[in-house]
C-alpha cells in the first residue's frame, strides 16, 4: 500500500477509520470496561477486533455446517450480500 501516494493515502484513512471504530466501540459500558481491563494500545485492541471477528466468523461457518451446509457453500454465503444472502437461505 505504500508504494505509491495513493496507496499511502488510503493506508492512513483505513488507519483512522479503524482507530475510529475502535474508540466509539471503547464507549460502550462493556466493551470500553473489557478494553480498559485487557488491551493496552490501539494495535492490541485492533488485534482483539480482528481475533474476535475470525472467531464470530468460525462460530457462523459451525452454525451453518452443522445443518447440512458443506464447507464450499458455507464460505460462498459469507461473500454474499444481505439479499443474495436471503434468497440462498429461504429454503432452509
Amino acid at each position: 500500500m505504500l508504494q505509491s501516494a495513493e496507496g499511502a493515502k488510503r493506508h492512513l484513512c483505513l488507519g483512522l477509520v479503524a482507530f475510529t471504530l475502535l474508540q466509539l466501540g471503547a464507549q460502550h459500558p462493556r466493551l470500553g470496561r473489557l478494553m480498559r481491563d485487557h488491551v493496552a494500545s490501539v494495535g492490541k485492541m485492533c488485534q482483539r477486533t480482528v481475533t474476535e471477528t475470525v472467531r464470530m466468523f468460525l462460530v457462523w461457518a459451525m452454525k451453518w455446517m452443522g445443518r447440512g451446509l458443506d464447507t464450499t457453500t458455507t464460505v460462498s454465503l459469507a461473500f454474499m450480500s444481505r439479499r443474495q444472502l436471503q434468497c440462498a437461505l429461504a429454503p432452509l
